[in-house]
């Protein structure tokens, strides 16, 4: 009967210890499982901030493009209306004082040479 008695409580334990690691290996299913979880909001976290980058930059392209390009034109009118600006106050100088075109190339020269020289 002790014999019995002896082998029942060890077949007891070996039942509690498939119990224990079955618990445990449970454990450890569960705890994979929360690591999968975690990698897998930071994955979806790095995706969201690659995706506010990349709209961010293409919109400060965009935009830097567009400022670029609205600046250049205003300062080419600038530039044409200046150009135009002096020539019509040339034209008007050389009538009022009956300049020719050869006193003004002839004057051009001499100012070209005194800016090279100095």
């Amino acid at each position: 009967i002790v014999a019995v008695f002896v082998v029942a409580v060890i077949v007891e334990v070996l039942i509690v210890a498939v119990f224990v690691v079955a618990v445990i290996v449970e454990l450890v299913i569960v705890a994979v499982f929360v690591v999968a979880v975690i990698v897998e909001v930071v994955v979806v976290a790095v995706y969201v901030v690659v995706v506010t980058v990349k709209v961010v930059v293409t919109v400060v392209v965009f935009v830097v493009s567009v400022v670029v390009t609205v600046v250049v034109f205003v300062v080419s009118v600038i530039v044409e209306m200046a150009v135009v600006a002096v020539f019509v106050a040339v034209s008007v100088v050389m009538d009022v004082a009956d300049v020719s075109e050869e006193d003004v190339a002839v004057g051009a020269v001499v100012v070209a040479v005194f800016v090279v020289v100095s």
